[in-house]
């Protein structure tokens, strides 16, 4: 089974975790990105990428250095846009060119991210901002989040490129699921994405709590709660391409058993 995975975590430890079911290949897999910028940058072409003049710029910290460098990795074409953990693989955007099996997306960094822009004008990256010393010498911090009914425009135009290029490809969706994130104005986030976001090209994964037992951290589960995601994964690869009212309710039911045991 050929995958392409775009988001975060969540998508990659899902497909992982499908690894234990199937035998699957990842042909490429995208962290780091914001939507608009993803989608600015490398289907409507409307901005480019950060020079390296201003990349070779940033001073970066002692303690976050290797960060730095590996989210820079992930979001410029130049280094290894795409390719984030997997090695002698086409990447992301290449891998939409050929048949693929699956296509798992998330929309973590949409919730979570507030981008640093350049002074110069220059487009935005996502940055931990304590690894750049220089960080307010070269970039503007955005004061809002990505709103979402923006960040929801870009992911239908996403996922319609997709579709595009991958006619009979099942596609899955998941809502970076936050109810229980401390930080209530992400949780508010997912929750408005998660009512708002409908979408015909693509299985939304029913939204659904995490159970305390299978959280690791805010942004991370237990492989248990990625194993369930991946009968998801499975159970919508089976059905293809007849997606039903009845798959939805299947994996409803499968999530939300989850979250009755104590």
């Amino acid at each position: 089974m050929k995958v392409a995975t775009y988001g975060s975590c969540l998508s990659r430890y899902s497909v992982n975790a499908l690894q234990a079911r199937s035998d699957v290949q990842l042909l490429g897999v995208v962290y780091h990105n914001r939507i608009d910028r993803f989608v600015d940058h490398y289907i409507d072409k409307t901005s480019t990428e950060p020079s390296s003049d201003l990349i070779e710029k940033m001073q970066l910290s002692d303690a976050g250095s290797a960060r730095c460098n590996l989210m820079l990795d992930n979001q410029l074409t130049t280094r290894k846009l795409g390719h984030h953990a997997i090695r002698n693989q086409i990447g992301f955007i290449n891998a939409l060119d050929t048949d693929l099996d699956l296509i798992v997306l998330d929309n973590f960094v949409d919730i979570i991210a507030k981008l640093a822009a350049p002074k110069n004008s220059e487009p935005s990256l996502f940055l931990t901002f304590s690894d750049c010393e220089n960080i307010h010498e070269l970039f503007d911090i955005e004061k809002e989040y990505l709103n979402i009914d923006l960040a929801i425009q870009k992911w239908d135009r996403l996922i319609s490129w997709i579709r595009e290029k991958q006619p009979n490809t099942p596609i899955v969706f998941f809502n970076f699921p936050m109810q229980h994130h401390t930080n209530n104005a992400l949780k508010l986030r997912s929750l408005e994405f998660a009512e708002k976001f409908k979408n015909d090209n693509c299985f939304i994964v029913p939204d659904c709590p995490v159970h305390p037992s299978l959280i690791d951290t805010p942004s991370h589960f237990r492989t248990m709660q990625y194993s369930m995601y991946a009968g998801v994964l499975e159970m919508v690869v089976k059905n293809k391409p007849y997606i039903t009212s009845k798959t939805v309710n299947d994996a409803d039911s499968v999530l939300r058993a989850t979250i009755k045991k104590q």
